[in-house]
């Protein structure tokens, strides 16, 4: 079935944020293929890498859980040029003490290494805002997402786990 691109960006207007496409997205013809299952994200969580008392690695994931359908889009749109990629995302953002990103670096772990997929996740990730941490100075934190074309549910890992590739 082919939809317009419009479709996708439902999520966005009910949520009230932008979804940045990136790549060729004029139709979309993305159905459940029995042999790779539906695209699906899921959060695996959050690791904050500054030590600080700031925020929560609960209080990123949260941020992070509340803009998924960002993520799902990127990787929807990846799967239509690589029908079986699946793996980790990594995100890694740094915070400045408003909770705007001053930046995001993203990447993928198990899976093709595809620059429009990266470039799309690191863009919506760096549109996110969390809240203002407590401390003075950045804040550094990786969230984890996994990536499948499962065709039945999976056991989320850890988050120290999927950080290092097990």
């Amino acid at each position: 079935m082919k939809v317009p691109f419009i479709a996708l960006t439902l999520a966005a207007a009910l949520y009230a944020q932008p979804v940045l496409a990136c790549g060729p997205m004029a139709e979309v013809g993305l159905e459940e293929n029995a042999e790779f299952g539906t695209p699906t994200v899921d959060l695996v969580g959050a690791k904050i890498r500054t030590p600080s008392e700031n925020l929560t690695p609960e209080e990123v994931s949260e941020v992070a859980r509340g803009n998924m359908f960002q993520v799902q889009a990127c990787y929807e749109d990846l799967v239509r040029r690589h029908p079986q990629a699946a793996g980790f995302v990594v995100a890694t953002v740094v915070l400045d003490p408003k909770g705007a990103v001053e930046d995001a670096a993203v990447n993928v772990r198990d899976m093709k290494r595809d620059k429009a997929f990266i470039t799309c996740v690191a863009a919506n990730v760096g549109s996110w805002r969390f809240p203002k941490p407590k401390g003075q100075g950045s804040l550094k934190a990786s969230i984890v997402f996994r990536a499948t074309r499962a065709t039945e549910s999976q056991e989320l890992p850890t988050v120290q786990n999927a950080l290092a590739g097990k």
